[in-house]
């Protein structure tokens, strides 16, 4: 069996089943190397529950439906992406940036190619680059590589 953990602390899967689903605000699902941070303990995997501070509020609904009003996705702001092809003051500032590139919306064309232009920091090393989102038809997308900044 996994391991269950409800807000952070570990407990059984009668917890778990016993928590109603209009508090639960996210579940995380850890297996393989990501479950490995709780030694033997995690070798099944991990599930953990996290549960809203506030609860979320009911309103009227018919008969046998459930109806709550949810919170809404979150508007992402613009990330910050240096271009130094424009000349400024603060370029002459060591750049150690962690997260070099972010874009909530990226669009490809019929082929699923999009070039994605960035600037790396000035740290070298290994990046960790991840793709991550849905087609238009609904098919989810992953790539993870890793960049090598000399």
């Amino acid at each position: 069996a996994p391991l269950y953990l409800l807000d952070g602390t570990f407990v059984n899967a009668g917890v778990i089943n016993s928590i109603n689903p209009l508090d639960v605000l996210f579940v995380d699902i850890l297996k393989g190397a990501d479950a490995a941070l709780f030694g033997s303990r995690g070798a099944n995997g991990a599930i953990a529950v996290y549960t809203r501070r506030e609860p979320a509020k009911e309103v009227a609904s018919k008969s046998g439906a459930l109806n709550m009003t949810h919170p809404g996705y979150y508007r992402a702001r613009e990330f910050y992406t240096p271009d130094y092809q424009v000349v400024r003051d603060e370029h002459a500032k060591p750049d150690v940036r962690s997260t070099l590139y972010w874009n909530p919306t990226v669009f490809t064309d019929t082929a699923g190619m999009d070039p994605l232009v960035f600037y790396t920091s000035d740290q070298k090393g290994e990046f960790d680059v991840s793709i991550e989102g849905i087609t238009m038809n609904g098919d989810p997308i992953f790539f993870r590589e890793t960049l090598v900044v000399k």
